[in-house]
């Protein structure tokens, strides 16, 4: 469909409601799909028809590949992507997270995880890649023993860890954590919660800015019903 001939109130509403069903503000949106606060205005005031390419940015960023969905459609149409919304939205856990600075930052990302998620997508040169590797099995190594070690100890160990921290500074990335639930249904409806903590290397130059993070829950793990938001009324 050609971009001038979509409706750019009815994009409005579409990107509006995306947002509110994620209880995202817009500079969060904005952050998450790497457009600016300013562009998302813009889009939601329904004055402006946007890029085909910002459209995709943000379909993207709410696990549809599709421009479609900002198209005007049928009734049948849209009770399939509200339908397609609600999967996305148990599938798909946005976690706030902060970078790794201190000994505390450190042994809270080893406190009371079930699981740990490992990104090292964003790390690039070999230098990068390798210490990224060796924060990764530090934390592998260090959960194993965490908990039968002294508090002193911990601090010690957490040490190391921030230090390595300041080495792939150096390089270019900051080390980032976050936690967040997922769940998976086990026969006779029960359920499986497991806490996840999240060890993402971001680069030095988006860390003013990136203060979440979108991630796509793998096989059968769920978001956890009491942590979505709710639709808002449509």
């Amino acid at each position: 469909m050609d971009t001038m001939a979509r409706d750019p109130k009815y994009i409005a509403e579409q990107v509006r409601w995306l947002r509110q069903f994620k209880g995202l503000k817009q500079q969060n949106l904005a952050a998450i799909t790497g457009l600016t606060t300013r562009t998302i205005e813009k889009i939601e005031s329904g004055k402006h028809v946007p890029a085909d390419q910002t459209l995709i940015m943000i379909a993207r960023a709410f696990g549809m590949d599709t421009l479609s969905f900002f198209d005007k459609p049928t009734e049948e149409r849209r009770r399939r992507q509200r339908a397609e919304l609600e999967r996305a939205q148990r599938k798909t856990v946005f976690v706030p997270i902060s970078a790794v600075l201190t000994e505390h930052d450190a042994m809270a990302l080893l406190t009371g995880a079930h699981l740990y998620n490992f990104d090292m997508s964003a790390v690039e040169g070999s230098d990068a890649v390798t210490l990224a590797a060796e924060m990764v099995d530090w934390i592998k190594d260090s959960d194993l023993c965490w908990a039968d070690v002294s508090t002193t100890d911990q601090v010690k160990m957490a040490r190391e860890f921030v230090a390595m921290g300041s080495e792939i500074e150096q390089r270019g990335y900051v080390c980032f954590t976050g936690s967040y639930r997922q769940q998976r249904l086990e026969p006779k409806n029960e359920r499986w919660v497991v806490t996840v903590k999240l060890l993402t290397f971001l680069p030095k130059a988006q860390t003013e800015t990136t203060k979440v993070a979108m991630l796509s829950l793998p096989g059968v793990w769920e978001t956890v019903p009491e942590d979505r938001t709710k639709p808002p009324s449509i």
